[in-house]
């Protein structure tokens, strides 16, 4: 996965996740393993692990935790969230999320 964007806004994956477990109990500043500002991560399903790299196999399912930036606005809970996932291909994959639904 290259980048995920929500509403237009650019998200990458973050390297310095690569192959961490989650651990949201400490900052990035003191080791806290979560992405970074406008950035994401790939997890598996019902796992804690990081992926080493953004590069998802076909037909694998994946928990995306993407870290909005602060400069952005926020993400209204009334309105649906657009999200196109850039995945190396020549068109990006594009969802709608409506409010109060997950993907």
């Amino acid at each position: 996965m290259s980048s995920i964007q929500l509403n237009y806004v650019k998200h990458n994956w973050d390297p310095q996740t690569a192959g961490a477990t989650l651990n949201l109990s400490n900052d990035l500043n003191s080791g806290g393993n979560y992405p970074h500002d406008g950035k994401f991560s790939i997890l598996k399903t019902a796992s804690t692990k990081q992926y080493a790299t953004n590069e998802v196999k076909g037909g694998q399912t994946v928990n995306l935790l993407i870290k909005l930036d602060r400069t952005i606005p926020n993400i209204s809970l009334n309105k649906a969230m657009k999200v196109l996932l850039n995945i190396g291909a020549n068109q990006p994959i594009e969802f709608l999320i409506e409010s109060g639904n997950v993907l």
